[in-house]
């Protein structure tokens, strides 16, 4: 891999409950060059990775592996559940944008990169640390899936071989041996849920900050492709309104939902009584022309309105006093006209 910082952070991920769920399900989802973000409680986080925060967030982009991971649980003569590390596969590279730390959470917002190629299964300890190369040993570095063992910084992988284009198939083979946690009351395990990529938003490019770029004036054509498991084959997902068929499908981001959003639009999957929410993360461009004459259009109304006010409550004022209050209407009206041309974007 190439990497300015030398260094590349694991990220592991175990889909044990509902929200780490949709967490994942929305990382799968999204295409190459989109932003996301991840939630962690921070101590599931490693100090390796809290100790490299500051370069994180001064860097242009910190190169990072998102894993899933799966874990064995337990519980002891208390009735507490006991996790072990069972076995991880890496899904696809990420750069890490920014973290940031509110109450007991980090929140990591990253570009979506590639995935890689094979989905290859790692549920040896010995092969885990050969890929990483990180000293597991210490007891400050445990393996993924206890406390303090979620995300790492470890030093930079020669060669990650990734691709664009994700066999979906390939990777629920995975995440069907993944069990809900003990702890987990509703009992779902990620296999029920089916598996859903953006493929292209027509029209739109997603910029270097990770945001797709929609126009407040046209509709745009948002193209699927999803995977479910045979036994499920039978019911019913859809895409917002929009019933899957085939291995693919095609929704619309309407001009309605373009101006209610300010920076996200919310894509709806759901399939009998599952359901998750894909966030999309968007810069609305508004036309030069609204941005620069809604104001005067809006002054020009309010201008008029004041005048037919002023009439209606004098009726028999002097024609000078409404010349002159219609002149400085007028005067206003033109300076804001003339600020509005000139001022730079």
């Amino acid at each position: 891999m190439d990497s300015k910082n030398k260094k590349i952070a694991h990220l592991f991920h175990w889909p044990s409950f509902p929200e780490y769920q949709e967490n994942l399900l929305q990382t799968i989802a999204l295409p190459t060059g989109a932003r996301g973000k991840l939630k962690y409680n921070e101590k599931w986080v490693n100090n390796s990775f809290i100790d490299e925060v500051e370069n994180i967030n001064r860097s242009d982009g910190y190169e990072a592996i998102f894993w899933v991971l799966s874990c064995k649980e337990t519980k002891n003569d208390n009735d507490n559940v006991i996790a072990k590390f069972d076995f991880a596969c890496p899904v696809r590279l990420v750069k890490i944008l920014t973290v940031k730390k509110e109450d007991d959470y980090h929140y990591i917002n990253f570009i979506a990169q590639d995935f890689i190629s094979k989905f290859s299964i790692i549920d040896n300890r010995d092969a885990l640390k050969e890929f990483t190369e990180i000293g597991f040993d210490d007891a400050k570095t445990p393996y993924p899936g206890v406390e303090k063992g979620f995300a790492y910084i470890g030093p930079e992988i020669e060669e990650v071989k990734t691709t664009p284009k994700a066999s979906l198939e390939a990777l629920y083979k995975v995440l069907e041996n993944i069990p809900c946690s003990l702890n987990c009351k509703e009992g779902i395990k990620i296999k029920e849920y089916p598996l859903v990529k953006i493929e292209t938003i027509e029209n739109s490019k997603i910029d270097k900050s990770g945001l797709y770029n929609l126009s407040i004036n046209r509709e745009y054509k948002i193209a699927f492709s999803y995977y479910q498991e045979e036994s499920y084959r039978n019911r019913n997902v859809y895409i917002n309104k929009n019933r899957f068929i085939g291995k693919s499908v095609t929704d619309k981001i309407s001009i309605e939902e373009i101006r209610k959003s300010k920076d996200k639009i919310n894509i709806k999957v759901k399939c009998d009584n599952l359901s998750f929410i894909i966030p999309l993360n968007v810069a609305v461009k508004i036309p030069w022309y609204k941005q620069k004459f809604t104001p005067i259009i809006v002054l020009t109304i309010i201008s008029a309105l004041v005048v037919f006010i002023f009439i209606k409550l004098f009726p028999k004022s002097d024609i000078e006093i409404t010349t002159a209050l219609i002149f400085a209407i007028i005067v206003m009206l033109v300076d804001k006209f003339w600020e509005v041309l000139t001022k730079k974007d």
